[in-house]
């Protein structure tokens, strides 16, 4: 079921002197199964449209509708707690969703309180935090003594632990190594091909090109366009205001002296700068 937003405004401070409409008449839709990219400067409204997806942010006016509920304007659902479950959302900043003093209890914590038994939210627990990369001598640790990067893990496994249909990534690869971020990326495109919808908040454009088939631009509150990432970069009216991954930089290069490149040497390449980037 895809989620769908329909003339959706959302004010900040609304008839005070600090009154900013952070988004403006905003109309579009997020296919069910799709890897859809929300990119943006800084101030274009990006976060305060994915907190809309699971009714973290009521819209000022207009209409949410996920997985067939529908949010408007200042009223919380009834059956809100299955909005959350359905779709789940990873903080920016990791800090804001850890509480619990130890890295278990707090990937537990989603799990039971959406009615899980205690065994079942443990188990469902550690295989999230298996996933994202945390053995078992992190389960008794603190979560505030781990380093940013870990933080980031535990914060996801939180969210993977209530097995949602939607994953909602706010800059997910930020604090983290080469590695720990391909790794990451790598669980988001599994997760992605078993049938689970992501939605990725991000400035790496490389990111976008390589994972997403769905790219949202924003600008000042409104939707630009959305389109295909291969569009975006290659199309006649691509957006210039981006700074293009370095394999269309490279493959624009390649081609202004007047050589062709096939399909299958650019995702020749494609591999070959991701495995430089790792590395």
């Amino acid at each position: 079921m895809p989620i769908k937003l329909n003339h959706v405004f959302h004010i900040y401070s609304q008839n005070t002197p600090f009154q900013f409409e952070a988004l403006q008449d905003v109309s579009l839709v997020i296919e069910e199964k799709s890897f859809t990219a929300i990119i943006g400067h800084t101030g274009s409204g990006k976060s305060t449209l994915i907190q809309h997806l699971n009714a973290l942010l009521l819209p000022t006016s207009g209409e949410v509708e996920v997985n067939g509920i529908v949010i408007r304007a200042n009223q919380l659902p009834k059956n809100v707690k299955k909005i959350r479950q359905f779709a789940g959302v990873v903080f920016q900043f990791p800090e804001a969703q850890l509480f619990e003093e130890r890295v278990l209890d707090d990937v537990m914590f989603g799990p039971l309180n959406f009615g899980k038994t205690k065994n079942e939210a443990r188990e469902a627990a550690q295989l999230a935090l298996q996933q994202v990369g945390l053995d078992s001598s992190f389960f008794e640790r603190s979560p505030f003594e781990l380093s940013g990067g870990e933080r980031r893990r535990v914060a996801i496994a939180g969210i993977l632990a209530m097995q949602p249909k939607v994953l909602i990534l706010d800059e997910p690869t930020a604090g983290l190594d080469p590695e720990g971020a391909s790794h990451m990326m790598s669980l988001f495109t599994k997760l992605h091909q078993q049938g689970m919808t992501i939605i990725l908040v991000t400035h790496d454009m490389e990111l976008v090109l390589q994972f997403a088939n769905q790219v949202i631009v924003m600008e000042q509150g409104k939707v630009i366009t959305q389109t295909s990432p291969h569009i975006l970069f290659y199309g006649a009216s691509r957006q210039d205001s981006f700074i293009s991954p370095p394999l269309v930089q490279l493959i624009e290069k390649i081609r202004k002296k007047g050589k062709t490149i096939t399909a299958n040497q650019e995702r020749s390449l494609a591999n070959f700068i991701a495995g430089w980037k790792v590395s």
